[in-house]
C-alpha cells in the first residue's frame, strides 16, 4: 500500500483529516477489536477509519506536549506509516484511541526533545501525598457558563505540561486513571498524586 495522506499541517490553520481507502466500506458499528483486527489483516478502509476517527484527538493531545503544529502533524503521519508497515507484528488492542495516545505521546515527546522544544517535567517532581479532591463536579458546573468556562481555560493554561496533560486525558478524553497511567508511562499512584497536585492548584486559583 502506498500511503497518501490528503493534507499536512504545514500552516497553523490546516490539519489533515482523512486518508483514502481502497473503496471498501467499513461497518460503522464495528467494535475497536474488530476494526483493529481488520486493519492488521490488511484492510485499507479499516486503516483509514482508524486514522479519521482518531486524528483530531491525537493532534490536540500532541499540542499538549509541544506547541508546534507541524511537529505534531509530522509525528502523527510517521505514527500511521509505522503502524501500517508493522501491522502484522502488532498485538491485539482493546481501545484503539488509548493505544494511539500512548504511541503519539512517545513520538511527539521524542521529536520535541530532539528539537529542543520541550522541557519535560518529571512526574515524580509533582507528587504530593494528599488525596484527590472531589473537584470534578465543580469544573463541570463552571463550564456550563461562558464566563466560567473562560476562567477554567485560563486557569488550566497556567498549569505545567504534565498537569495540562492529565486534565486533558481525564476531563476531555474521559479516560480512567489506570489507562492514564499507561498513556503517561507511569504508575497509577503517581497519576492520582499528580491529579491531587493539579486539583489543589486549581482550587487555590478559584479560592476554594
Amino acid at each position: 500500500m502506498a500511503l497518501s495522506f490528503n493534507r499536512k499541517p504545514s500552516t497553523p490553520d490546516r490539519e489533515p483529516h482523512e486518508i483514502p481507502g481502497n473503496g471498501e466500506s467499513v461497518v460503522q458499528n464495528q467494535t475497536d477489536t474488530e476494526l483493529w483486527r481488520a486493519f492488521r489483516e490488511g484492510s485499507e478502509s479499516a486503516f483509514a477509519s482508524i486514522y479519521n476517527r482518531n486524528f483530531n484527538i491525537l493532534f490536540r493531545y500532541g499540542l499538549k506536549q509541544v506547541r508546534d503544529r507541524e511537529l505534531v502533524g509530522d509525528a502523527i503521519q510517521d505514527l500511521f506509516v509505522e503502524l501500517w508497515e508493522t501491522r502484522e507484528r502488532l498485538g491485539d488492542v482493546r481501545i484503539i484511541t488509548h493505544y494511539l495516545l500512548t504511541c503519539i505521546r512517545r513520538k511527539v515527546v521524542a521529536r520535541a526533545i530532539k528539537a529542543g522544544k520541550r522541557s519535560l517535567v518529571p512526574v515524580d517532581e509533582l507528587l504530593e501525598g494528599e488525596p484527590v479532591p472531589s473537584l470534578e463536579h465543580l469544573l463541570v458546573e463552571r463550564q456550563a457558563f461562558d464566563q466560567r468556562r473562560k476562567e477554567v481555560r485560563h486557569a488550566v493554561s497556567q498549569l505545567n505540561t504534565n498537569q495540562q496533560e492529565i486534565i486533558f486525558l481525564k476531563f476531555h478524553c474521559r479516560i480512567d486513571y489506570p489507562e492514564i497511567a499507561e498513556i503517561m508511562d507511569t504508575d497509577t499512584k503517581s497519576v492520582y498524586n499528580l491529579m491531587a497536585r493539579t486539583m489543589k492548584r486549581l482550587r487555590d486559583h478559584f479560592g476554594f
